[in-house]
């Protein structure tokens, strides 16, 4: 059975993989495992943080003299649970692609070891899953970046025209 690829050619269902390109799968096995790690290891601390979030950014604008007399602490109209509910989104965004880069790596080592076609897949799959995600999350930034950038522009002109 042939699959045709995207680049126009054909791929036999078989294929090998020469030992060198086992030995670089492994090797991307081993560090996929330590950043899925490091991943969750960062995800846990700051799900622990967001818990004192709110009071540590309270606590640190009521500190500023610049905010005390004045009564304007920046951080006050946020909240306590505002802080918490933002950090725990983050550790929550974090955590998907340091699961699928882990999968990845479980999934490529065992997959190379017992040359298992369908661990491989699944390795490939999760690392699919991995990239796509920090795709589309780049795409999002890059656009609110733009749309900060526009009405930055709209909001200096109209200051500059209401002068």
């Amino acid at each position: 059975m042939e699959i045709e690829n995207d680049f126009g050619g054909f791929l036999e269902e078989k294929e090998t993989l020469s030992k060198m390109s086992k030995s670089y799968l492994m090797e991307i096995a081993k560090w996929s495992k330590f950043f899925g790690i490091v991943g969750f290891v960062f995800v846990g601390i700051i799900a622990i943080l967001s818990i004192f979030a709110g009071t540590i950014f309270s606590t640190m604008g009521s500190m500023n003299p610049a905010f005390e007399n004045a009564g304007m602490n920046p951080y006050a109209g946020l909240g306590g649970v505002g802080f918490t509910a933002i950090y725990l989104l983050f550790s929550l965004l974090y955590f998907f692609p340091s699961l699928y880069i882990f999968k990845a790596s479980k999934a490529m080592k065992l997959g190379l070891i017992n040359s298992d076609n369908d661990q491989l897949e699944e390795a490939f799959k999760n690392l699919k899953s991995t990239f796509k995600f920090w795709g589309v999350f780049t795409v999002i930034i890059v656009a609110i970046y733009g749309l900060m950038f526009v009405f930055g522009i709209i909001g200096g002109l109209i200051a500059a025209f209401a002068s």
